[in-house]
């Protein structure tokens, strides 16, 4: 049973009567929801509608009057109701000035009257400039011209100025979907950045308006049958209205739009080259080399082979012509065609000239002059200039590749200036079937130990591959001990690696292996010489590198090690008296868990319940995979409370 009450027309008639015109006003409009509401609800609603309109009539609420006007007119009454047909008629021709207006602007426009329509709406926002509904007639009017206008082959930019200046002059720019129609129109003109300031309406544009979607690529399929990404509508804006600038804007409002760039960039997930070369060009206009700089060496991290950028990159120096030379240089590399890149041939002349390198610039020159001849283009006056000049020689050798590849060298440092160099040594070569190989034993911080970077012998590049060759290295690491060897140099002072002591545990003797453990479980295998021999307990002060497995685990890799004489470290040696218990050949004891091996039990007729005494060493148990302690000496043994020393101390059990 529902105990919900039913609403009548009598309740909303009492809610009107008690000064509640809101809650009797949504009471009649769930009246007027049934399909099958009475001639009274409509009068119930109608009074509360009434009601409404003088309300905003007193607070002079234009969007309040059109809204329950429109509601009001809708509205079919029994004109015997006289009272209320009459107030309806009065509030309907009296309640605002604006409404007959905005409805005549209605009708020009559905009858496709465009053009009169917008004279119409501006002629009413001039007489109500402050009506937010006016200005919403006269700017959808104004958007209705503009889309049109976009969408002509040869488009009237000085029209779409026009529109845009009115537009933006509203105080619009706050609501998404307006401005998402108006962008989406400027920036689906071709060309429009190079003719329109766009930069002044970005400006003018809220972008807390807009929502999630506006910063979405969108997916389409292109005449290749392939799915596409269309860069979303914040990039277009952004881009195109960085492309607007030109030296002629100040550098306060390029810095502006920059920053406005920059922080809306963070919320795109798409490909970001094109709208960074922008930002990157409108720093280059304001002269905030340094921000260019940044970002251009961000974007060739990316795209190291467009020659575009590298020119960039060759503005973004001051007062150095040998890396301004080389950048141009690493450009011709990447792009040697003149019909694409005279401004890299142009850029390597003039750098040549102020190195005074004037016959290698010469060569450049008649390079140029010959293609530019050969393509019937102009020679312009500073290339004659050069021609003219005392110092040049007609006859230079032309240049060939190695000359840029030979100046181009210092821009691999300037790429990777923000990477850390890090020191280290060459270490073992080895074959395998990616050709021949190298380790390089890599310092990533002095207080750990070197790295194992394991590289094609051909990245030493002339440096000597002998083991222990000090080197220095830039690399891009992808993991702890794998990474992209980006620069690497021989130099001549010692680099010091990280020891460590430690302690032989095991040793094998037919192969002269001994094991060596050092603090925090780590072992390690080196092979000594007959004449030298290791034994267990030995303490030994150990080089190693470390390197990651596959699985995820960490493998060691010995660099150098030498016996030392000095006391065993204590983290790895251990006294111990606790009493045993015998598991089948082998012992444990309690508390410690020392592991007593089968012979230390024969050897001492060790039953559960003794109390031994002895040393123990750090050990590797191979089948649990897991690290504790292992007996090499024992000391004494108790038995049913007296205590027994043994006959001889040998405890080398490995």
């Amino acid at each position: 049973m529902n105990d919900e009450k039913v609403i009548t027309s009598n309740d909303v008639f009492t809610m009107r009567r008690s000064g509640e015109i809101d809650q009797a006003y949504k009471m009649a409009q769930t009246l007027m929801d049934n399909p099958n509401h009475s001639e009274w609800d409509t009068r119930a609603f109608a009074w509360c509608v009434i009601d409404l309109i003088k309300r905003a009539k007193q607070n002079n609420q234009i969007e309040d009057i059109e809204k329950y006007s429109a509601e009001l007119q809708k509205l079919e009454v029994d004109e015997s109701d006289e009272i209320l047909v009459k107030n309806m008629q009065y509030l309907l021709s009296a309640s605002s000035p604006v409404l007959t207006e905005l409805a005549t602007i209605k009708k020009l426009k559905e009858a496709g009257k465009l053009k009169e329509s917008a004279q119409k709406a501006k002629a009413l926002y001039v007489q109500f400039p402050q009506e937010v509904s006016v200005k919403r007639a006269y700017g959808w009017a104004l958007y209705r011209l503009l889309f049109i206008k976009a969408k002509e082959e040869t488009p009237n930019f000085k029209h779409i100025q026009f529109y845009l200046d009115e537009i933006f002059s509203l105080g619009l720019s706050n609501e998404v979907i307006f401005m998402r129609c108006v962008w989406r129109s400027i920036v689906s003109i071709e060309g429009v950045e190079r003719q329109i300031n766009l930069y002044r309406y970005a400006l003018d544009t809220d972008f807390s308006c807009f929502e999630n979607i506006d910063y979405e690529a969108k997916s389409y399929k292109g005449k290749d049958e392939k799915y596409h990404d269309w860069p979303s509508l914040i990039i277009q804006i952004l881009k195109k209205s960085l492309d607007s600038l030109t030296k002629k804007v100040d550098k306060e409002t390029i810095t502006t739009l920059c920053n406005l760039a920059e922080e809306k960039m963070n919320r795109l997930d798409e490909n970001l080259v094109f709208l960074k070369w922008s930002i990157t060009k409108s720093y280059l206009l304001a002269n905030e080399l340094r921000k260019a700089q940044y970002f251009i060496l961000d974007l060739l991290q990316i795209k190291p082979k467009e020659f575009w950028l590298w020119n960039g990159l060759a503005e973004t120096i001051e007062d150095d012509s040998k890396l301004s030379l080389a950048c141009y240089c690493k450009s011709l590399l990447c792009q040697g065609d003149l019909k694409f890149n005279g401004r890299g041939k142009i850029g390597v002349i003039k750098e040549l000239i102020a190195l005074e390198k004037y016959d290698v610039a010469s060569a450049e020159i008649q390079e140029l002059v010959s293609y530019k001849r050969n393509h019937e283009q102009k020679i312009d006056d500073v290339l004659n200039g050069y021609i003219a000049s005392d110092w040049y020689v007609p006859d230079s050798k032309k240049n060939n590749v190695d000359f840029y590849k030979e100046n181009s060298q210092p821009t691999v440092e300037l790429l990777y200036k923000d990477i850390p160099w890090y020191e280290g040594i060459v270490g073992d070569s080895y074959t395998n079937d990616f050709g021949q190989m190298v380790r390089l034993n890599i310092v990533k911080t002095k207080l750990d130990n070197p790295v194992n970077v394991n590289v094609k012998k051909s990245v030493l590049k002339g440096i000597s591959d002998r083991k222990g060759t000090p080197i220095r290295a830039k690399i891009k690491w992808t993991s702890y001990s794998k990474g992209e060897v980006l620069i690497i140099e021989q130099i001549n002072s010692d680099v010091t690696l990280l020891s460590k002591s430690g302690l032989v545990n095991r040793i094998i003797e037919r192969n002269h292996q001994a094991y060596i453990v050092v603090s925090g479980d780590v072992s390690i295998v080196c092979t000594y010489d007959e004449d030298k021999p290791l034994k267990v307990m030995d303490v030994v002060s150990v080089v190693y590198s470390t390197y990651e497995r596959s699985d995820g685990s960490k493998g060691t890799n010995i660099i150098s090690w030498h016996k030392v004489n000095q006391e065993p470290p204590r983290s790895l040696v251990m006294t111990f008296e606790n009493i045993v218990n015998v598991v089948g050949t082998v012992a444990f004891t309690y508390e410690t868990n020392v592991f007593i091996d089968d012979r230390f039990v024969e050897q001492y007729k060790l039953i559960s319940g003794d109390v031994v005494s002895g040393t123990a060493i750090r050990s590797f148990n191979a089948k649990k995979r897991e690290w504790g302690w292992r007996a090499i000496k024992i000391q004494s043994v108790e038995q049913d409370g007296y205590k027994n020393l043994p006959e001889y101390l040998q405890g080398d059990v490995y």
